[in-house]
């Protein structure tokens, strides 16, 4: 027999949590927190990191540890059992701050060189920060051209005296340290005297053809160089150590040593000796071209002799020639009515004579005067400076001789006297050229040519506080009466250093105190048109502060949406609890990305704008934390326009066309020629030249960058026509006899492209042409057809002929 019934589970009951432990209230970012929290149950109570703490705390069983800034909210929980009900989660807040960083000071460990001088021994520079962080080091702008500095190692280079700078730009729990300073003279090392002694006997009996090995010591131990004297030009010639006798005379041979860093250049020494001539034969020339029957100015004439000897003879106009022609080689140019007179001279050699000097004269007619225009052959010194001069040279184009002078405005500045510039005076000097012209030219438009004269050199100056620095300084104590003096006389200007910002002031040579920290104050002298800036110098001290209230910083302003490169600035604005101004400032993050200019904020490129605003605080309160506010921008569009005309009339292998364009960006425009106008265009740079028929296409682009969408391309394009060529026959048409051998006929083209020959046909029975072989069949006139058919680049040629008479002298034929 049997009996059931139901046995029901009680019901459980409610629990509740509470926290037991006060939250701290200035927590930081490396402290830690025992939390403690019971349930009205009695069971255990388990923490965690509320989600929305993530990176601010983090919870080991009842140990809190701080780890970044934010709120840290704590949950506590208790799960329940068979009794009781979980309890509703619990939670704990409070703030997290960040641990101010420290201030810290740099002090040098090395001591600097004694009687350091140029290019003696390196020095090796060493120094600490309180911090223990590392030490970085540079030489200061005043030092530039005096020492220079790799790592920590200075190497002195010139005269001077060399600051070296050290700092250490700190870290998350240091503020950068002051700039520290170490200075030192530099001189220039004093150089040794040195001579220079031949110890090579100069030959006896020498004669033109020998040569002599000639040597020389330095008392330096330095190695001698040789050269021939000026006045020795003709007669001997050096090369090394081998001196040629080339002529009759005195031949001098100059020794020299220039120096090096411990020696000065040594007095040139000298050694000379006579050359006389060998058994030499005579000569004589004759002209083997005759002169131009009918010439006037702006003929040439191609002049021809020879010299008995077989050696070359050297052609000049006579100087009764002057203004009539000129000769260059053997071309003599026609450049004014009247008598030409060519003069042919042999100088002789080792073997002949001179040959006696052999003229050849032609007349010259009157044309119409004709135009000239004058060239400036010299380029003015490079400084120009007052106390210097300069010889100027021009020619004209006429062949007559230009006359110099000082233009008007440059009185003061330079004076011309024949050809030499004199630089009197600091300003720009106009050096005027004329020629006047004669019976054959009119007078040559005036040219000028202008250059800057510069003050001489200004000397250095130095200078030295004559004012001590204060002892016990504090934040709103007295002021300081700063004084210095600069070696050159002239006054000194006082300026807080960077790094002194918020810690002092001046106002001419009053330093008022403002903060704690290090006061440097700058010692500055700019120099006049006697003495060059003088270095500056620096003096500091320490300012204290007396107990200080905390700040924050608020932005007032709302950040943009929408931001774009280039697009509308944005004003920012923050104030600070303490009513203090706060300094706004980019974050390093956004370099490239936004920039600020006093509380305008401009967009240079796309990604996260982040601005910084700090408050460094004053004799009452601590500097603020710094606040953030962070933003998109994002890149701008921009468009590409050619600013270059296309060219109206291009033509291939004329001259070529410059392409311009701009990118609304102000971005570099990159050209290309398009692929379909290959062949017809080339480009390099910007530069576009023609080399066949049809269209060119050119194409711009722009990229983009960090701030621009690429542009989208613009295209320009034009016609590029072919060019003209000309044929001139090269080779001289004969005299010919039917019987004799075939002539070889040459000519070419402006273009470069291969000229073809063929017999014109009113020459047929009288020559035939193969290629550019005539051939003779018969008397007559044989006349030459030169053809040049084009190509993608160049026009047909206009035909030109060559016609000549076959003679026959065989009278059998």
């Amino acid at each position: 027999m049997q009996q059931s019934f139901v046995v029901g589970a009680p019901s459980q009951s409610v629990q509740s949590i509470a926290f037991t432990s006060t939250p701290p209230s200035s927590a930081q970012i490396g402290g830690s927190y025992s939390v403690a929290a019971s349930a009205s149950s009695g069971l255990p109570v388990a923490f965690s990191a509320d989600p929305s703490s993530a990176g601010v705390c983090t919870v080991s069983g009842s140990n809190m540890s701080f780890v970044g800034v934010g709120t840290c909210t704590v949950d506590a929980n208790q799960a329940g059992n068979a009794s009781y009900q979980p309890a509703p989660q619990a939670q704990q807040s409070f703030g997290v701050a960040a641990v101010p960083p420290s201030s810290q000071t740099i002090g040098f460990t090395s001591a600097p060189p004694p009687g350091a001088v140029v290019g003696g021994p390196t020095y090796t520079v060493a120094a600490t920060a309180s911090s223990g962080l590392p030490v970085s080091f540079g030489i200061a702008p005043a030092s530039a051209g005096v020492c220079t500095i790799s790592g920590s190692t200075v190497s002195p280079v010139s005269a001077g005296t060399c600051v070296i700078d050290a700092d250490q730009a700190g870290n998350g729990s240091y503020l950068a340290a002051p700039q520290a300073q170490q200075s030192f003279d530099i001189a220039t090392p004093s150089l040794s005297v040195q001579s220079i002694q031949f110890t090579s006997t100069p030959p006896a009996g020498a004669e033109v053809g020998d040569t002599y090995l000639v040597s020389a010591t330095a008392s330096s131990g330095l190695p001698v160089t040789f050269s021939a004297d000026a006045s020795s030009v003709g007669i001997c010639s050096v090369s090394g150590s081998t001196v040629s006798l080339d002529g009759v005379g005195t031949c001098t041979v100059d020794a020299d040593q220039a120096g090096d860093a411990s020696y000065q250049a040594a007095p040139q020494a000298q050694q000379s000796f006579a050359v006389a001539p060998a058994a030499l034969s005579s000569q004589t020339i004759t002209f083997s071209s005759t002169p131009p029957a009918s010439a006037l100015p702006g003929d040439s004439y191609a002049i021809a002799a020879s010299a008995s000897s077989g050696l070359p003879v050297a052609f000049s106009a006579g100087p009764a020639s002057a203004g009539v022609c000129t000769v260059s080689g053997s071309t003599v140019s026609v450049v004014g009515p009247g008598t030409c007179v060519v003069d042919a001279d042999q100088p002789g050699n080792a073997s002949y004579l001179p040959a006696p000097q052999t003229p050849q004269s032609f007349g010259v007619g009157a044309p119409a005067s004709s135009v000239q225009s004058i060239t400036f052959t010299s380029s003015p010194p490079v400084p120009a400076v007052v106390g210097g001069s300069y010889a100027v040279s021009a020619t004209a184009s006429s062949g007559l001789p230009v006359s110099f002078a000082a233009s008007p405005g440059s009185a003061g500045v330079c004076t011309v006297s024949g050809s030499s510039v004199s630089f009197v005076g600091a300003g720009t000097c106009a050096v005027l050229a004329d020629q006047a012209g004669n019976a054959s030219y009119q007078p040559a438009p005036q040219a000028q040519q202008s250059f800057t004269v510069s003050p001489p050199a200004a000397s250095s100056q130095t200078i030295k506080f004559t004012s001590t620095a204060p002892s016990g300084a504090v934040v709103g104590g007295p002021s300081y009466a700063i004084s210095a003096t600069a070696s050159s006389g002239l006054p000194v200007s006082f300026s807080a250093a960077a790094s002194s910002a918020g810690v002092c002031t001046v106002s001419g040579a009053t330093v008022s105190l403002v903060g704690a920290g290090t006061c440097t104050v700058n010692a500055n002298q700019s120099g006049n048109a006697s003495y060059l800036p003088a270095p500056q110098a620096q003096q500091s001290f320490s300012v204290s502060t007396p107990g200080k209230s905390s700040q924050t910083i608020t932005f007032t302003s709302t950040a943009p949406s929408g931001a774009t490169v280039g697009g509308p600035s944005y004003a920012v604005s923050a104030s600070a609890s303490s009513g203090l101004p706060v300094s706004l400032s980019a974050a390093a993050s956004s370099a490239g990305i936004c920039t600020l200019s006093g509380s305008t904020v401009s967009f240079v490129g796309a990604g996260t704008c982040t601005i910084n605003a700090n408050q460094a605080g004053n004799a009452s309160y601590n500097p603020a934390p710094q606040a953030q506010q962070s933003f998109a921008v994002a890149k701008a569009a921009q468009t590409i326009t050619f600013t270059s005309a296309a060219p109206g009339g291009a033509v291939v292998g004329g001259p070529t066309y410059t392409v311009a364009a701009t990118a609304s960006s102000g971005l570099t425009v990159a050209f290309s020629i398009a692929p379909a106008s290959a062949g017809v265009c080339t480009i390099s740079g910007s530069t576009v030249s023609f080399v066949a028929g049809g269209t060119c296409t050119v194409n711009a682009n722009q990229a983009g960058n960090a701030g621009y969408n690429p542009a989208p391309q613009a295209q320009q394009s034009f016609a590029v026509a072919k060019a003209t060529q000309t044929i001139t026959f090269t080779s001289a048409a004969p005299n010919k006899d039917k019987n004799d051998p075939p002539y070889t006929v040459t000519a070419v083209s402006s273009s470069g492209l291969a000229v073809t020959f063929s017999a014109d046909p009113s020459s047929a029975g009288v020559c035939t042409v193969s290629g550019s072989t005539v051939s003779f069949i018969g008397r007559g006139d044989c006349t030459i057809n030169a053809n040049q058919a084009g190509n993608a680049s160049y026009l047909p040629a206009a035909q030109v002929q060559q016609t000549f008479k076959v003679k026959n002298h065989t009278p059998a034929d």
